[in-house]
């Protein structure tokens, strides 16, 4: 693999809009600006710096970090096992036995986005160096969270929502009546027919 990759021409031009995004992350403890020299001597031969794109969206830049060609970081992951979302078949199913279940009484979906989910997951400090990049000369930026483009971010991510989201809701909401919830990467569906799961839903 190699140690360092060109940026992608779609983050051309953008080194100053990516500087003052990398810095607000960087306030949050998403990220961590270093000399090379520094990251040379810490990280070693475990020092992978990744192409970046940039996607533009209607309200932002989506930053991609390429971890698979050329440094070949996703290439050495190996995910433990796989998270499967739930499908269009068994929310049709959850309907149908809710409306058999509670008399053809209406029903409540909400939807919900957790933003930047894949950054909300903590990475060893001894790993930062495989999710490193660089904007300019002489600096290198670090990522010290889950990042889109490395293979791992969604397996832990996965295992932090189903946690914290999905099964501690339940344990909060277990008396309260019959709500359902479901997790889709970083969505949420949830399911309620009551006053009191709704109010126990937007809690």
């Amino acid at each position: 693999p190699e140690t360092e990759v060109d940026n992608y021409v779609s983050a051309k031009g953008l080194e100053s809009q990516l500087q003052e995004t990398f810095e607000k992350e960087a306030e949050m403890g998403w990220m961590r600006e270093i000399s090379d020299e520094e990251a040379k001597r810490i990280y070693g031969d475990r020092l992978a710096v990744a192409a970046l794109k940039v996607v533009k969206e209607k309200t932002k830049l989506r930053v991609v970090h390429d971890g698979t060609h050329g440094v070949a970081v996703n290439n050495r992951i190996r995910a433990r096992d796989q998270a499967r979302s739930p499908t269009a078949g068994e929310i049709r199913a959850l309907m149908r036995e809710k409306q058999r279940s509670h008399g053809g009484a209406r029903r409540f979906l909400f939807v919900g986005d957790i933003a930047s989910a894949h950054r909300r997951v903590k990475v060893r400090p001894e790993d930062w160096g495989l999710q490193a990049c660089r904007l300019k000369p002489g600096t290198l930026w670090l990522n010290c969270v889950g990042t889109f483009g490395i293979a791992s971010a969604g397996y832990w991510w996965s295992r932090l929502a189903a946690a914290v989201v999905a099964r501690l809701g339940y344990y909060m909401l277990a008396d309260s009546g019959d709500t359902a919830l479901m997790l889709y990467y970083d969505d949420l569906f949830m399911e309620a027919g009551r006053a009191t799961e709704i109010e126990d839903i937007c809690a």
